[in-house]
């Protein structure tokens, strides 16, 4: 992510979005081919396959450090001066502002669906698509998501560094997964039968939402966090970019520990405190921008108030138009 933010900087999200979109491939074979392999040779079949997948991408890997690394390197007197300026010049403090806790909040939100799905999601279609469903089906309905955001984390890129704005694009990408956990429960109030073919269109479109919030949350975080440290160098953009994964860690973490709440509470109760925890959020976040546009406001008008009265004032007016 460090490598990508120091190469593409200027075009971030764009780039960006079409790393997610490889990623998201991967996400959407994986279930797939994980059920597949699964319903072949049991348990052993998949890991075993996707281990020789891994160990195969290591020369690759190995072959392109080997690259980096032919690169003219800094002197120790170089580096010791860089460390003892940044020491100096860049602390903690000035990395927070108002783009970095907004990111920081999208990220470790949106990241906690990744990892509260997949342990659920074989457990609850039984519950409520089919008693008898099939590791391969639940492959298959996880690979919708998936692909969504493979083929829209570039459309995300792009449309974050339109007018319509890295904030506006995660705010939407937050509201779609707002509605999408709330169909995933589903509450109640939908009136919704198991095993029913509304459910299936519940549940489908649930994952619909999931991988286009997705999308819209993630690709143009990191790149909205770098924007608001550019003036602070190179230093400042690889540590967001440090960070962005560790929040994203972090979220999917937290995921499969919300999941562990479906053995005390019913998913749809679970399902609705996550969705509280995105509601939260959308209130904040709106709240921040009226009371930003307020404040606009209220400046512009204050300055249009002064000009007048200074041009009003005989001594502070033009001697050209006097």
């Amino acid at each position: 992510m460090g490598w990508v933010s120091d190469k593409f900087l200027t075009r971030l999200a764009v780039v960006l979005g079409f790393q997610e979109a490889v990623g998201g491939v991967g996400l959407m074979l994986g279930p797939a081919l994980g059920g597949l392999l699964y319903g072949l040779g049991g348990v052993a079949l998949p890991l075993l396959a996707f281990s020789c997948l891994v160990l195969a991408s290591l020369p690759p890997l190995v072959w392109s450090m080997a690259t980096e690394k032919l690169e003219a390197a800094p002197s120790a007197d170089d580096d010791n001066d860089g460390a003892s300026t940044l020491s100096e010049i860049l602390t903690v403090s000035e990395l927070i502002n108002a783009s970095t806790v907004n990111s920081t909040a999208v990220t470790l939100i949106a990241a906690i669906g990744f990892g509260f799905i997949a342990p659920i999601a074989a457990p609850h279609f039984e519950d409520v698509l089919s008693a008898q469903i099939r590791p391969g089906e639940v492959g298959l309905l996880l690979a919708i998501p998936a692909l969504l955001y493979a083929v829209l984390s570039p459309v995300s890129g792009v449309l974050a560094e339109s007018k319509y704005g890295y904030k506006a694009t995660m705010f939407t990408g937050i509201l779609l997964l707002l509605v999408g956990f709330l169909l995933l429960g589903p509450l109640k109030i939908f009136g919704l039968e198991n095993y029913s073919k509304g459910m299936w269109i519940d549940q489908i479109l649930a994952l619909i939402l999931f991988g286009i919030g997705a999308a819209f949350a993630f690709v143009p975080a990191l790149p909205d966090m770098q924007r608001s440290v550019l003036h602070l160098g190179p230093e400042a953009t690889n540590a967001m970019a440090g960070f962005f994964n560790g929040m994203y860690c972090l979220g999917e973490a937290t995921g499969p520990l919300l999941a562990g709440l479906r053995d005390v509470l019913s998913l749809p109760f679970v399902c609705f405190i996550i969705s509280l925890v995105h509601l939260v959020y959308i209130l904040v976040a709106l709240y921040w921008y009226m009371s930003v546009k307020l404040c606009q406001s209220a400046l512009r008008k204050a300055r249009s108030h002064s000009s007048l009265v200074d041009a009003d004032d005989p001594h502070t007016a033009p001697l050209l138009y006097r």
